[in-house]
């Protein structure tokens, strides 16, 4: 399918082949000509030049990247990338991985650019790790920093990107015990969000650290004990700042009845006591105690029916109705410092209702055992507000209506190429849905792929998102997404791409479209060569 000749070869075995006026060809028609070559010949990893990537962008204008791959040692690995752009110049991105014992390892990412079109030097980097000194103590850490507050509205390759307003950096020291925990870290968040002029009042949390004890029965009584508790002090340049100790007690009773009924109560304490300055409510030392507590009793149904339709043996349902009572104390926090929601509990008495589906397929199998797949998951739930008040992220909440909006979560999957998915939340006092959410995947087995999703919420977020991946015309392979604003009327972002695709070589054509840059890029994928590069590390 694909071959490249020189007039002169030197090879060495297990190490590297280099030549001279190099000729690629596809079939038996020339591409490509190179005054040099030089490729990995042996079966372990090689460290040399990948294939590159071509594409040209609003943004960046005309672009390569031109990769290299360094096979440092067994445990480590470096990939740099040459990244020329016509608009904005010359940047180099970097991906370094590692292996260590024990499971232990991490990631750098790198990019680093002088932008011609505003002068200054702009990057980004990001560092995963995972340490584990022992099965009890670990090191997990994820840093990410930008030079800028706009350098993922430029250099962002997808939506998620390009649409952050926040990079959060963590560092987290474990030690587990056989029923406690200890954690001690920090947490940096930079909000770069373009409507906000700087990070001054952004809130910071270090040092922070939170003890856990694991529920566990006292003594041989069925009663068990628990405990949460934190310290964390907040620290920004504007605004309240402080310190946050909370402890929360809390007992549990779990009791299952002969017949099958399952019972649990919880009761805790929550102490939290503040020494903070600097904002305009809270300032000084408080203290402040809320109880809270709940009663739950479920009843699982179950049932196999008997239906040797086709391959289908049998289905079995299992029903789990349910019914919870939950309090938080009512009680005015006014004079608290306000640092994130955990300092404005909400007092409240609410009954919960729910009753969950479960439909599993028995099938026959040519290998003589039966096959076991999941047809059905269907839970609906509401809840009634006997006092105070709630707060719900997703929907807005009418403390004048006792009734929550009614919960529908659900996954049909009739077929094993069919999935239905949904998780919508229908408001009972305004006769309609406050949310909405309806997925729709169908699979071949064969590379043809068909998504729809569905998704309103709040009366702010109301989109429709397609994605078509078609493998029916061999050798072509079609690939299509779309994301589509229903309320905005107008393409949020699309992606095309067609590849040509052979037993060991393809190549990609691919052009993205969002509200901030228009981009086609050329891939070449060569079977024991590696893929082209078409995107910086990020």
């Amino acid at each position: 399918s694909w071959k490249f000749t020189a007039n002169e070869l030197d090879i060495t075995v297990s190490d590297y082949a280099t030549g001279s006026d190099a000729v690629f060809y596809i079939k038996d028609v020339p591409v490509f000509y190179s005054p040099y070559i030089a490729f990995p010949v042996g079966r372990e990893r090689q460290s040399g030049f990948l294939l590159p990537g071509l594409g040209n962008s609003s943004k960046k204008g005309l672009y390569l990247d031109m990769p290299y791959y360094w096979a440092i040692s067994p445990s480590q690995d470096l990939t740099t990338d040459l990244d020329i752009q016509s608009k904005r110049g010359v940047g180099l991105g970097i991906d370094y991985r590692y292996l260590r014992p024990k499971d232990s390892d991490g990631q750098f990412k790198g990019y680093l650019i002088y932008d011609t079109e505003v002068n200054k030097e702009r990057g980004y980097f990001s560092l995963k790790g995972h340490e584990f000194f022992s099965p009890s103590l670990t090191i997990t850490s994820d840093m990410n920093m930008a030079t800028d507050r706009n350098y993922f509205r430029d250099y962002g390759e997808t939506i998620t990107e390009y649409n952050q307003l926040y990079l959060e950096s963590t560092f987290f020291i474990t030690k587990n015990y056989d029923l406690y925990s200890l954690v001690a870290g920090a947490r940096y968040v930079n909000n770069i969000d373009p409507t906000v002029l700087n990070n001054r009042a952004t809130l910071q949390q270090w040092p922070m650290v939170s003890f856990t004890k694991v529920k566990s029965p006292i003594g041989t009584t069925p009663i068990y004990f628990g405990l949460d508790s934190s310290f964390s002090n907040f620290q920004r340049d504007e605004g309240s700042q402080g310190q946050r100790i909370s402890a929360h007690p809390n007992l549990s009773v779990f009791y299952a009845t002969p017949n099958g009924i399952d019972f649990t109560a919880t009761s805790g304490y929550l102490l939290r006591n503040y020494s903070a300055y600097g904002g305009e409510i809270g300032n000084g030392t408080h203290g402040d105690g809320l109880f809270d507590g709940g009663v739950s009793i479920s009843a699982p149904l179950e049932r196999v029916y008997e239906l040797k339709k086709d391959d289908l043996i049998a289905v079995r349902h299992t029903m789990i109705p349910e019914i919870s009572y939950s309090i938080v104390q009512e009680k005015n926090q006014d004079r608290l410092p306000f640092f994130s929601y955990d300092d404005r509990f909400l007092g409240q008495e609410m009954v919960n209702v729910s009753l969950t589906n479960f439909v599993t397929g028995k099938y026959n199998d040519p290998s003589g055992s039966p096959l076991y797949r999941d047809l059905l998951y269907f839970k609906i739930s509401q809840g009634y507000q006997l006092s105070g008040s709630r707060r719900d992220l997703l929907t807005l909440v009418d403390d004048g209506q006792r009734f929550t909006d009614i919960r529908i979560e659900g996954r049909y999957t009739p077929f094993k190429q069919i999935s239905i998915t949904t998780d919508s939340r229908y408001n009972p006092n305004m006769t309609r849905f406050s949310t909405g959410s309806l997925g729709l995947d169908w699979k071949d087995g064969k590379g043809t792929v068909v998504g729809l999703n569905y998704l309103e919420s709040l009366d702010q977020v109301h989109y429709i998102e397609g994605k078509l991946d078609l493998a029916l015309i061999n050798p072509f392979v079609y690939k299509s997404y779309i994301r589509y604003s229903i309320d905005k009327g107008g393409k949020l972002e699309t992606f095309n791409s067609l590849e040509y695709k052979q037993q060991c070589w393809s190549v990609v054509l691919a052009y993205r479209e969002n509200n901030l840059d228009h981009r086609w890029t050329l891939n070449f994928n060569l079977s024991g060569l590696g893929t082209s590069a078409n995107n910086k590390p990020l």
